[in-house]
């Protein structure tokens, strides 16, 4: 049984000027433990999906069934915990005018979590995130920080399955790598599943283990491992990360293994 099953999704925006059909037949399973890319081109829906998974949007028809039961919008009780997405964006998840710490003390509020400030210290601390980062606005942390950030705020709901909507894309290569391997690592930990959303196959080849393309409103398995990545532009931008980027939070170690690095880089001289 597949921990996550969307049948035959159909979402249709409409403005005074047109109506715009951008889902018309999206099909696709999620195991446990499994990540799923979906690639498209900008404005195909590929965002629409993750937001309908994770009950931020309504679809107009089909079906989808989490742990064998349907969802419906807006997602609740324990499905709002154990559904997640991270944005491309990860400031729009912070309230500006709250520190760090009254962030995650929201969270835990809201969810009805116990944790001591040395507790959430200690947590912090795998994710590279330490004292002097609590006290910080999230527009006084950079870009890789506070990605990080959300990522221990979403880890600390223990989901089951997140919806990755391009969350590295807006930063750079260094910052990319610490993000993807953290999670990649917090999946072979936590046993997570992730709906990848992305416009790079080669990040998508590296991450997942089944691949779509949206096009025209509807998903069609890619075949793997890729043709794709053809471009010799393409094909030598992915080959550098990971060449270049492999030793910044190893693949063998565990999730709590880049705390150590990310010590040294996050911490002031």
């Amino acid at each position: 049984m597949a921990l996550l099953e969307v049948v035959s999704l159909r979402k249709t925006y409409r403005t005074s000027m047109r109506r715009v059909e951008v889902l018309t037949d999206a099909s696709f399973t999620v195991e446990a433990g499994e990540t799923i890319g979906i690639l498209g081109p900008s404005g195909s829906g590929k965002s629409t999906i993750g937001q309908i998974v994770t009950g931020l949007i309504r679809a107009d028809s089909g079906t989808i069934r989490y742990r064998n039961e349907e969802l419906h919008y807006p997602l609740r009780s324990y499905q709002r915990k154990e559904i997640q997405i991270l944005f491309q964006h990860p400031e729009v998840s912070f309230n500006p005018k709250y520190r760090l710490e009254q962030g995650f003390q929201e969270i835990c509020r809201h969810y009805d979590l116990r944790m001591t400030r040395r507790e959430l210290l200690d947590y912090l601390a795998d994710f590279g995130l330490y004292r002097e980062h609590l006290e910080r606005h999230p527009i006084q942390l950079s870009g890789g920080e506070l990605q990080r950030a959300m990522v221990a705020r979403v880890m600390l709901l223990d989901p089951k399955l997140i919806v990755l909507d391009e969350p590295t894309s807006m930063l750079d290569t260094i910052s990319q790598a610490q993000v993807l391997r953290m999670l990649e690592a917090l999946q072979r930990q936590r046993q997570v599943s992730y709906l990848y959303i992305t416009h790079s196959r080669c990040l998508a080849d590296h991450l997942c283990q089944r691949i779509y393309y949206l096009d025209g409103g509807q998903l069609r398995e890619e075949p793997f491992p890729a043709e794709i990545c053809h471009q010799s532009s393409q094909k030598k931008e992915g080959r550098k990360f990971y060449h270049e980027t492999h030793h910044i939070i190893p693949a063998e170690h565990g999730a709590a293994a880049p705390a150590d690095r990310l010590r040294r880089e996050s911490q002031p001289k």
